[in-house]
């Protein structure tokens, strides 16, 4: 991005040229070019996709940068749909101080939540142009009876107060303008005969979803309407003949051919997919019309027997006969509360499988009438995990026709739609998907969005993403492993469900995202209803069985802990074309990673009050950092040292707001002066593995053996200039604690590249009463791991190597049994414990 002047004030940034208008809930960010002005209103994918700290750049910068255009990105800091009062007056606040006289010719754009702001503002401009794609007339449901999407923003935010409640009230104030929207999405094409004027232009384009900008980009349209559109006004035949294009996109042609399928076959249909598979190579039109045209007498494989295929069967009769399965292992309430709410909501074919459960009072619950009574309980001849249980279900040739299978830690949906599983098996017909499973709630009111799972990255991180992917209106492109889904058969494939083995779990998925069927899963909730004892149970009993089962997720390892207390093992399965030995090697790596993680969160939980952290070499704040989902979710307070000056830059940024966090731009040495820092030189960042973009260090040898590593994975040439100095300030840690005030610390975070006997020497870390510590010790620093160790020993922290770390423990700090996981693990103690 370009150099922003930065400004609270509008008359300021009317007359500056690129500027950042900070405001308390909408940002206005300008880059000047030409006399040709986009005013573009972000969207929710273009906030899911920002990074962490403003300025962002604007919704379509790139795009205006080629053309050459000037652009002002109005950015709300929230999904609330524009509805304070901040956006308006600064575009009204801009137009009376003469910003929008200096152009010739502006057009207002956005699509979805931007679209409706785009259309409710543009006449504040009187020679605004608007392309609106889309568009909400408003969420105010007594207006809008049939808008349900967006239920989060619809309570959240006001959509009470009158002003600019309702875009259909301020189109007539437009100068001209086009709407584009998919007739065959119900509340799209509603909300578009709201916004009714001789000014605006309904442009139809069915079969391109609600996300029809997406449509229009893959065809080349987007550009061309970009170029054209703000002289003209006008859609020309070029922009119409480039819309042809849409018939490669698989997200137009799939709902279009399904369309055309859906009268049987006919001269229409062959063409269709003549046209499809022939000139577009859409393979899922080469198949239809293969089956067309298959000779009555071919022996295709028997098609799977689809009981649920009729669309006159009711819901009622679906939900009493569908197979139902919910995994379990040593989770009483939650297991009893999806139970109850199958049975609640009509299903009568429920089974429980359970995977050698030990919780006294989960036994019990198995062999209660309670339970017998809605469900059928079935015990696994050994603890299979969600998977291999899933498979051992899929067995039963009930299921061929469509079958439920759930993890039992969802809270469903309180008030499921009424004819949720026949919407369900319709999407999954219609798009081709065997997996149809519910969205998980994101409402960031009950839901911890910085909760860290089980691979390092946040809730919010993993989820957000899929939410985003629309194949049709509410409906997502999104994974779902053994978490609920409705497994639909499609029409015409003789596969059964266990023809797939454990590649189940990469069978293209779908998720409902509709009122009624959004579930959560409460290990996310900041405030679940489990009673404490059994979750420690299960804690203890499970809690390193389901993070290698994540494990097994990615690496494909298979598990053995016949001896929960630490003398299981692991057996490594060589994927194919690998080594047992590489394989094993890999699958080592990532589940200490993992036990890494859930030990910190296990800290994390013990802390009456949030903790103080010490960290050095703390970098940018979030690379490879394995304390920022902390900082922010649980208010962790301390010191931050980072010596390079452009992480600390960005450090700083990313945690302006929080003044519990004490941050020193200096280098730790036991003796202060100066010193020569050595990090990759940002010019040769791109030929490097992303990774060492953060790697820095004192010592220049160690920033070499780096290199030659990053070298070795990503096959670049090391040039001398590679290696940039940066000289920086060095301070004792103990001055700098005493600088911060800070006497006391409950965790050490250091990671400095072969300066730790130096950082841990500048100060005395048995007065601090650490409860842990996490020291980087790889590559050439192991052979610094004893005395790393005897320094951590010293301050009474029991070290174990996990991975490329050594962690340190105080006796009775948390309540983690790191003895029998390290034992499991075969991690190796250091120093004396």
């Amino acid at each position: 991005m370009t150099a922003l002047f930065e400004t609270n004030s509008i008359s300021q940034a009317a007359k500056a040229g690129n500027f950042w208008l900070k405001g308390t809930n909408c940002d206005l960010v300008a880059e000047l070019r030409s006399e040709t002005l986009l005013v573009t209103f972000d969207n929710l994918a273009s906030i899911n996709e920002r990074p962490e700290t403003p300025p962002w750049g604007p919704w379509l910068g790139p795009r205006a940068k080629a053309l050459g255009y000037s652009i002002l990105g109005v950015q709300s800091h929230h999904k609330d749909w524009y509805r304070t009062s901040e956006p308006p007056e600064q575009i009204s606040g801009l137009q009376a101080s003469g910003f929008f006289d200096r152009f010739k010719h502006i057009v207002f754009t956005g699509t979805s939540m931007g679209g409706f702001a785009a259309l409710s503002f543009a006449g504040l401009v009187p020679s605004a142009r608007v392309l609106a794609f889309s568009p909400q007339s408003t969420l105010n449901r007594d207006i809008a009876p049939f808008e349900s999407r967006y239920p989060y923003p619809h309570r959240k935010f006001d959509w009470q107060s009158p002003e600019y409640l309702d875009a259909a009230e301020h189109v007539g104030a437009i100068a001209s303008g086009h709407v584009f929207f998919d007739p065959r999405i119900q509340e799209d094409r509603l909300h578009a005969e709201r916004l009714q004027s001789p000014s605006l232009t309904q442009v139809r384009i069915p079969f391109a979803g609600h996300t029809l900008i997406r449509v229009i980009v893959k065809a080349d349209a987007l550009d061309h309407l970009l170029t054209s559109y703000p002289a003209t006004g006008e859609l020309d035949a070029t922009f119409f003949r480039l819309m042809r294009n849409k018939r490669q996109n698989e997200h137009w042609a799939r709902p279009f051919l399904a369309a055309v399928a859906a009268r049987g076959d006919s001269p229409l249909t062959r063409r269709a997919c003549d046209i499809l598979s022939q000139q577009h190579d859409h393979r899922f039109a080469r198949r239809l019309r293969k089956k067309l045209t298959a000779p009555a007498k071919a022996k295709p494989a028997p098609p799977v027997t689809d009981r649920f295929a009729d669309p006159g069967l009711e819901e009622a009769a679906i939900r009493r006969s569908i197979p139902v399965f919910i995994n379990s292992y040593n989770q009483l309430t939650y297991l009893r509360d999806t139970v109850e709410w199958f049975a609640k909501h009509g299903f009568e074919n429920v089974t429980v499988l359970d995977n050698q459960s030990e919780f006294p009072a989960l036994l019990d619950y198995l062999d209660s009438d309670l339970l017998r009574a809605t469900a059928k309980p079935v015990q696994l001849p050994e603890n299979m995990g969600p998977r291999r249980a899933l498979a051992e279900a899929a067995k039963d040739p009930d299921t061929d026709s469509g079958f439920i299978f759930t993890d039992p830690d969802l809270a469903l949906p309180q008030a499921p739609a009424a004819d949720m599983l026949k919407v369900m098996l319709s999407a999954g017909r219609r798009h081709g998907f065997r997996k149809v499973g519910l969205a998980l709630s994101l409402d960031p009111e009950i839901i911890d969005l910085d909760r860290v799972t089980y691979n390092t990255r946040t809730v919010g991180q993993v989820e957000k993403k899929y939410w985003t992917q629309a194949v049709e209106d509410g409906v997502f492109r999104a994974t779902t492993d053994t978490t609920f889904f409705l497994y639909v058969p499609q029409d015409g494939d003789a596969r059964r469900f266990n023809d797939f083995g454990l590649r189940q779990a990469k069978i293209p998925a779908i998720r409902v995202g509709r009122e009624g069927f959004v579930a959560i899963h409460r290990p996310w909730l900041f405030n679940d209803t489990i009673d404490e004892a059994e979750q420690a149970y299960y804690f203890e009993a499970a809690k390193a069985h389901s993070t290698f089962v994540a494990a097994q997720k990615t690496i494909g390892t298979k598990m053995n802990l016949s001896d929960p207390k630490g003398a299981g093992s692991i057996a490594g399965a060589a994927p194919k074309g690998k080594s047992a030995a590489s394989s094993s090697g890999q699958s080592d790596r990532k589940m200490r990673a993992a036990m890494k993680t859930f030990i910190l969160e296990a800290f994390a939980k013990s802390c009456t009050k949030p903790a103080t952290l010490i960290q050095v070499g703390a970098n940018d704040g979030k690379m490879a950092d394995p304390v920022f989902p902390y900082l922010s979710r649980d208010g962790w307070q301390g010191v931050m040292v980072e010596p390079h000056p452009i992480y600390f830059s960005e450090l700083s940024a990313l945690h302006r707001e929080r003044p519990g966090l004490k941050l020193f731009n200096v280098a730790v040495s036991t003796e202060p002066g100066e010193m020569n820092l050595f990090h990759l030189n940002e010019a040769a960042r791109d030929r490097y593995p992303h990774g060492l973009r953060g790697c820095a260090s004192l010592n220049r040898d160690r920033m070499v053996d780096a290199l030659r590593r990053g070298h070795r994975r990503k096959k670049t040439e090391i040039q001398d200039d590679d290696i940039a100095v940066t000289t920086v300030p060095v301070r004792r840690l103990d001055d700098v604690l005493r600088e911060a005030a800070v006497a006391e610390a409950d965790i050490l975070v250091i990671d400095v590249e072969g300066h730790e006997i130096q950082v841990l020497d500048s100060f005395d870390p048995a007065a601090m009463g650490f409860k842990m510590a996490i020291v980087e010790c790889n590559g050439p620093d192991v052979k610094l791991e004893a005395d790393i160790a005897e320094r951590l020993n010293r301050a009474g922290l029991s070290v174990t190597r996990f991975g490329d770390d050594l962690i340190g423990i105080r006796d009775g700090a948390i309540q983690v049994p790191v003895e029998s996981i390290s034992g499991l693990l075969g991690l190796p103690k250091i120093g004396r414990q």
